[in-house]
This record gives structure tokens, C-alpha cells and sequence, in this order.
């Protein structure tokens, strides 16, 4: 697997994962991609050509960001590496507090935050959060102050 800054053109390669189809709209949008990369930090995991995942942090204000992670539908079979890379790509962060939605119904994305770090804060789902109406769980991670 190949890590390397994440290009507005990566989105174009990626095949999302079926919990994440809601997105293609979003991503076919000509200036979605480079909204995501001047919005902060970002990368891109690539392995035999194919785009794996595409994540990064958006900028709230300081010391707040917003998480998003982008996978395809072949991440699976490389997990054990994509976790590593998001780990490692949260680790570089100097930022005090990090902020990241799962929809209600997806059990990986609850497991993945979980793994990473991150707190349940929504124990209650945040009601029709998703642009078509699905619940959510905010979570939240406190890198400077551990918390």
C-alpha cells in the first residue's frame, strides 16, 4: 500500500463502499475534491493502482477539525494497513480537538472510531443528520489533552 497527498483526482479513481454510495453525487462534483483539500490535511492510500481510502481533516476553526475518510469497496481486504495509516495521519495532528460522524446503522464506521480512539458523544443518535434524512452518532477525539 502507497500513502501520498490526496488529489482532487483520487475521487475520481475511488469506488466507494456500498455504506458510503450516498457520496458519489458529491464526489462527481467537479470542485468537491479540491474543497476537501484546501479544507486541511489530507491523504490518499493506494495499493496495485487502485485507490483505497481518502481521508483527511476539515479545518472547523482552530484547534477543532472535522474527520472524513472516503473508502472503496476492496478497503477490507486491507484494513490492518488502512487503520495504521489513519492512525498514523491522526497522529501527526497538533490539533486539540477532532470530530467525527457514523451513520447510525453502520457497524464498521462505529468500530473503526472506536479503534481509532474516539469517543461516542451522541450516545442518542443525532436525528436526520445526512443530507437524506439518516441518523448519526457524533464522536470525538482530544489529541493535546488526551481526553
Amino acid at each position: 500500500m502507497h500513502i501520498m497527498p490526496f488529489d482532487p483526482a483520487h475521487l475520481r479513481l475511488l469506488v466507494l463502499q456500498d455504506a458510503q454510495s450516498w457520496m458519489e453525487p458529491m464526489l462527481a462534483k467537479e470542485d468537491y475534491g479540491q474543497y476537501l483539500k484546501d479544507a486541511g490535511p489530507c491523504f490518499t492510500a493506494e495499493h496495485d493502482g487502485r485507490v483505497l481510502v481518502c481521508s483527511g481533516l476539515v479545518n472547523v476553526w482552530e484547534n477543532r477539525a472535522q474527520a472524513w475518510a472516503l473508502m472503496s469497496a476492496d478497503a477490507g481486504r486491507h484494513f490492518v494497513r488502512i487503520f495504521r495509516a489513519i492512525r498514523s495521519f491522526l497522529d501527526l495532528q497538533d490539533i486539540r480537538r477532532i470530530e467525527a460522524t457514523v451513520d447510525a446503522d453502520f457497524e464498521q464506521g462505529h468500530r473503526l472510531m472506536k479503534m481509532l480512539g474516539f469517543r461516542l458523544e451522541t450516545p442518542e443518535p443525532m436525528r436526520a443528520y445526512m443530507p437524506d434524512g439518516r441518523d448519526c452518532h457524533l464522536y470525538g477525539l482530544c489529541i493535546v489533552t488526551g481526553k
